[in-house]
């Protein structure tokens, strides 16, 4: 040890006294090497110290973490604005052309006298009205899948069969997305899932019935739960350790939200709509011949040829000087299936002593944040006001909370922000439900604004505890992980589509419910060890190893002064 610090020390002396860039860079090529063969040099490490970030990892976040996520984000969320209703009067007893209508014995309170200078009055009545009417005709202003196929009333246990399937299939998808990320690369994932949400987009325009578009909505939801699952790996795997934040809180999904809110506002069509998400797909997926594998991902591989032409391209693109070609196949060896054990991970790997528990507490924040998540959201029809102004406010407020999940984990740990974010949510959805019983009309309506806070404050906690995830994990089941993450994410949302009820009177039951899943989540959370300041590991047998070093207080002070070296060096 002390021999490898005086060598560093005279690498850096040498360094500083030439002033020469070009130097500074060879003498860290060397250092790089020497570090190599002490077992250090990483995948982690070449992207931390040498590659660093630049424009290339521009380009990698603008193409994969903000543009895949837009077209994911609006066809995901689809259902927010497929599950309205414009309103709708019946047409059994009126005059003429229609244009007025006449109560007769029966009550209609729907039914409503409508002038020949006057527009039609469309209200939605009680559901014995409803059923009473040969001849319901539906606002003509708004075109949904309630409007499509009379999804109301005895019907409308099909709307929240068509959410549950949707998010059965995105359950399905995490499933699968983790183990075809692992197998087959995480890039031909991220983009196989962009063009199959494009198409079944077009296919669901021409859906002739309600039981065809839920079988377009499964699949949909399978190819976005397995982006979801894979796409953030991709990207994470090329970044410093301290961008990771930054490009977790990326309101990319934000803005795919609000700008399918804002289709929604303008064409209020839901083929219309469909046809706009297989624009944005195609328009996404143009970016598969310019976006490279993720780098762990060959290491773990052995595929040296394409690492190599990977981190070519990254030291080119950052203007930094590649190491050697035979440190970059060590590196390769050191990270791949043959190092570390075993060529084909499964589910059951997150089952390893070590992470176990982990696994166990990781499922239940995860199906606890989609389930508040998704019920304020496909909840959102009931909300009092415009739906439209909702819509695009439940979305809109995320933006300007989008930059604390970037430097709050970096300050305090992935633990404590994740924690406070979730604290803050708790407090507005207790707010809520004291408006939605003791309000008055105004009351309730400031009672709506508070819940969507809540929804805010709750994403940018999920937001943290995602990058959370994939620190927690090796890189050999990282995307398992993830995707195991997803795949209980589903499982909320397919409670969180019986939540919320249609009647608004007893909605206030609903978020205390989801104050003590809060409550809940927190201390699930807590549980989870902090990775704030820990480099990402490669093998599943290295967090006992780091256990080790740490209980004999000897491996965690020489990395810290290698690093320190290499840092010194590099400026």
């Amino acid at each position: 040890m002390e021999t490898r610090m005086t060598e560093q020390q005279g690498l850096h002396q040498n360094s500083k006294s030439s002033g020469n860039y070009d130097k500074i860079e060879e003498n860290m090529t060397s250092s790089l090497v020497h570090l190599e063969h002490s077992g250090i040099l990483t995948s982690e490490s070449l992207v931390e110290d040498v590659i660093g970030c630049g424009p290339f990892q521009v380009m990698i976040v603008l193409l994969v973490t903000i543009l895949t996520k837009v077209p994911t984000a609006a066809t995901f969320m689809f259902m927010s604005f497929g599950n309205y209703n414009p309103g709708w009067r019946c047409l059994d007893n009126s005059t003429g052309s229609g244009d007025t209508i006449n109560n007769t014995s029966i009550d209609f309170t729907v039914n409503v006298n409508v002038t020949e200078d006057s527009e039609p009055e469309y209200l939605s009545g009680t559901c014995d009205e409803f059923d009473a009417c040969n001849n319901i005709e539906f606002n003509p202003e708004s075109s949904t899948i309630v409007t499509e196929w009379g999804l109301l009333c005895n019907r409308s246990w099909i709307m929240t069969l068509i959410i549950a399937i949707q998010m059965f299939g995105a359950l399905i998808g995490s499933i699968i997305a983790g183990q075809l990320g692992d197998s087959f690369g995480r890039k031909t994932i991220v983009y196989g899932c962009i063009a199959t949400i494009g198409v079944l987009n077009v296919v669901s325009m021409f859906s002739s019935t309600w039981q065809m578009f839920a079988v377009m909505r499964f699949f949909i939801g399978a190819a976005v739960s397995s982006l979801l699952a894979v796409y953030y790996v991709l990207t994470n795997e090329c970044l410093p350790y301290k961008w990771r934040g930054p490009n977790n809180a990326i309101p990319a999904w934000n803005i795919g939200t609000i700008l399918f809110a804002v289709l929604a506002y303008i064409f209020r069509d839901w083929k219309i709509l469909h046809m706009c998400i297989a624009v944005m797909a195609a328009v996404c997926f143009i970016p598969v011949i310019f976006v490279p594998e993720s780098l762990r991902w060959l290491a773990v591989k052995q595929k040296n040829e394409e690492y190599i032409k990977v981190v070519t391209k990254m030291a080119r693109m950052n203007k930094k000087e590649l190491p050697p070609v035979e440190n970059l196949n060590e590196i390769i060896y050191n990270s791949s299936e043959e190092k570390t054990g075993s060529k084909n991970y499964t589910v059951i790997h997150l089952l390893h002593p070590g992470y176990k528990l982990q696994t166990i507490i990781i499922s239940f924040v995860w199906m606890t944040f989609s389930l508040i998540y998704y019920a304020i959201s496909f909840g959102v029809k009931n909300l009092s006001g415009n739906f439209y102004f909702n819509l695009i406010l439940l979305f809109a407020l995320a933006m300007p909370f989008a930059i604390f999940p970037s430097f709050v984990p970096n300050l305090i740990g992935r633990v404590k922000g994740s924690i406070l974010f979730v604290f803050f949510s708790i407090l507005c959805i207790l707010a809520c439900a004291g408006c939605q019983i003791w309000g008055n009309t105004t009351e309730k309506i400031a009672g709506s604004i508070i819940i969507l806070f809540a929804k805010v404050f709750l994403n940018s906690g999920w937001c943290i505890h995602i990058m959370h995830t994939t620190e927690l994990y090796p890189t050999v089941v990282r995307g398992l992980g993830l995707g195991w993450g997803c795949l209980m994410a589903r499982v909320g949302g397919i409670i969180a589509s019986f939540v919320i009820p249609n009647d608004k009177n007893v909605l206030y039951i609903s978020y205390i419910a989801m104050a003590i899943l809060s409550v809940l989540l927190c201390g699930g959370i807590i549980q989870l060890p902090e990775t704030k300041g820990r480099p990402l590991r490669d093998s599943l047998d290295e967090k006992e190893e780091e256990e080790d070093e740490e209980a004999s207080g000897v491996g965690e002070n020489e990395k810290d002064i290698i690093n320190g070296t290499i840092e010194k060096t590099m400026l």
